[in-house]
């Protein structure tokens, strides 16, 4: 879904405008991380696992479209001796990123070291990606 994506928003920054394909790419990653975090399992049949496809999916279109935009973004309006360098804080940040979210998980399994079979270890599982609305609430500022 992610070359899908970089075209799909491409496409869109071009014609409207890249600060609001970046906000609309950053809602769809926002509200699908969002809505993992209260799927109910198998309590719901067989549709769980379509929905929790379905947000994935949604997740890589979000994504291809950002990791585009914000290259392009960067690229048009760093100084012309200098786009190398602020481009590659992109790919710096997405990095720092991975490590980020390795921290929150073992803190998430520190603070529950249940099993991710228990009630408790799935909550402690769901509640990261609930928590994901602060993440998205700080981007907007």
């Amino acid at each position: 879904m992610r070359p899908f994506g970089a075209i799909l928003f491409g496409r869109l920054g071009d014609m409207v405008g890249r600060k609001y394909t970046f906000f609309v790419t950053i809602v769809i990653m926002g509200l699908s991380t969002f809505l993992i975090g209260f799927l109910l399992g198998y309590a719901i049949g067989i549709a769980a696992p379509v929905i929790f496809i379905a947000m994935r999916l949604l997740q890589g279109l979000a994504l291809g479209g950002e990791y585009g935009d914000a290259a392009t973004y960067v690229a048009e309006h760093a100084p012309t001796n200098k786009r190398g360098a602020w481009n590659t804080w992109i790919q710096t940040t997405a990095t720092l990123g991975l490590f980020i979210s390795l921290i929150v998980i073992l803190a998430v399994r520190t603070i529950s070291p249940a099993r991710s079979s228990s009630a408790r270890g799935r909550g402690a599982f769901r509640s990261s990606y609930r928590f994901c609305c602060l993440r998205y609430r700080c981007g907007f500022g």
